[in-house]
C-alpha cells in the first residue's frame, strides 16, 4: 500500500490455529521388515519423546518421503518411490494415521568391471581386493567401500599418493562399474635413523623392525 506521509495504516492478522495434529500411528507398506526396521529411524514423523507423538504436518510428511527415497537409493534401488497410500484422521480428530507406500522397483547389480589408469597391476591382480564381483547387488554404500579397499592395498603396495575414483553408467538395473587409478609414484625407504635408544642397543631395535 501507498500512503501519504500524514495518514497510517494499520493491518490486523487474526489467526485461528485450531487444533495441533499429531501423528496416531504410522506404517510403511510394501517393503521387508528388515528395511522397515532400518527406515522408521530416520524418520521425523516417527520419533516419538517422552510424553506425547510427533506432530504431523504436510511439511514434514514431504521430508520423510524424501529421506525414504534417498535411503533406498543409496541401498541399491535406484527407481525407488514412495507415496502417502492413507491419511486419515482417527479418534477426536486430533490425530493422523499414515500409510506410506513404497514401490523399491528393481535392485542394481553390477554387470562390468573395468580399471583404467592401473599401469602395474593387473585386473586380475586388482579385482581380490576391491570386494565387488559381477553379479552383486550395487549400491553407493558399496562403491565407497570398495573404493576405500583399494586404497588401502595400493598404500599397503607402497603407493600411499595414489588416487583412486568410482563412477557407473548403464541401466536402472545392470550398472557398469569403472574404477580410475592415478597411481602415481612408489614410495619406497631410502634409510632408518634410529634415535633416542640410550638403553636399548640399535641392532636390536633394528631387528625387531618389519
Amino acid at each position: 500500500y501507498n500512503v501519504d506521509e500524514e495518514a497510517a495504516l494499520l493491518v490486523e492478522i487474526n489467526i485461528d490455529k485450531g487444533k495441533s495434529i499429531k501423528v496416531g500411528n504410522l506404517m510403511i507398506a510394501g517393503i521387508e521388515e528388515d528395511l522397515v526396521l532400518k527406515v522408521l529411524p530416520r524418520l521425523n514423523l516417527s520419533k516419538k519423546g517422552w510424553f506425547s507423538s510427533p506432530l504431523f504436518s504436510e511439511e514434514a510428511l514431504n521430508e520423510d518421503l524424501e529421506r525414504i527415497r534417498k535411503y533406498l537409493r543409496e541401498e541399491g534401488f535406484p527407481l525407488a518411490e514412495v507415496s502417502v497410500d492413507q491419511k486419515e484422521q482417527v479418534g477426536n480428530k486430533d490425530a493422523v494415521r499414515l500409510t506410506l507406500n513404497v514401490e523399491t522397483g528393481p535392485k542394481a547389480v553390477v554387470s562390468s568391471i573395468a580399471f583404467v589408469g592401473n599401469r602395474n597391476y593387473e585386473t586380475a591382480e586388482l579385482l581380490p581386493h576391491l570386494g565387488l564381483a559381477v553379479g552383486d547387488s550395487l549400491n553407493a554404500r558399496k562403491i565407497n567401500t570398495s573404493v576405500q579397499n583399494l586404497r588401502d592395498w595400493y598404500d599397503a603396495q607402497g603407493y600411499s599418493q595414489a588416487q583412486i575414483n568410482a563412477r557407473t553408467t548403464g541401466t536402472s538395473e545392470r550398472q557398469a562399474l569403472r574404477i580410475d587409478i592415478t597411481e602415481g609414484d612408489k614410495g619406497t625407504i631410502r634409510k632408518i635413523i634410529i634415535a633416542g635408544n640410550s638403553i636399548t642397543d640399535e641392532e636390536l631395535v633394528r631387528n625387531a623392525l618389519t
